[in-house]
């Protein structure tokens, strides 16, 4: 297994944990996770906010077609009772 050995401060290990030349030793796995956790966070939030935006914007656009889509879709009471089903 592939190591990965970062140098640190003192003051950033724990007690009892810095080696003599106070580095520490961590997995290759453990050193990639570590510093990618903050940064997928940012993009998370920051992709959500971008969709969010996105949407309002479609919407704001379109808000006079998605508000007459029922009075122009409504059958008259004529059409409603001929696609009406029979009763039995």
């Amino acid at each position: 297994m592939t190591r990965y050995t970062p140098t640190l401060p003192p003051s950033a290990l724990p007690t009892g944990a810095a080696a003599e030349d106070d580095q520490v030793e961590i997995d290759v796995t453990d050193a990639r996770q570590g510093v990618s956790g903050r940064h997928i966070l940012i993009i998370l939030v920051v992709s959500m906010g971008l969709v969010i935006a996105a949407l309002t914007a479609v919407w704001a656009l379109n808000w006079s077609d998605l508000a007459a889509a029922d009075a122009t879709e409504t059958p008259s009471p004529d059409q409603a009772a001929a696609s009406a089903p029979a009763r039995p």
